[in-house]
């Protein structure tokens, strides 16, 4: 018996799916950063496109992310060039 069926057998109020479970799951784990291909992976689809669909609004907080380590890759490559020239 899963944790999920042993939870609503219980007596208890159980309003949570499984699907919700799933659905929150893979919320946190994009935000925790983890590897939007792995995380389709997990959902099981073949690509990141339906997950991007479905979660996209979710991975506004690496595009800060993603910009501040272009930003120390251009300012290592600058100062390695600086130092070259």
């Amino acid at each position: 018996m899963s944790c999920l069926s042993n939870h609503c057998s219980n007596g208890r109020d159980c309003r949570t799916s499984r699907y919700s479970l799933r659905h929150t799951a893979n919320s946190l784990l994009i935000e925790a950063g983890e590897d939007p291909l792995a995380i389709a992976g997990s959902l099981g689809h073949a690509d990141t496109r339906m997950m991007f669909e479905r979660y996209g609004h979710l991975f506004d907080h690496t595009a800060r992310r993603v910009a501040d380590t272009a930003n120390r890759i251009f300012d290592r490559l600058q100062a390695e060039r600086r130092t070259t020239d």
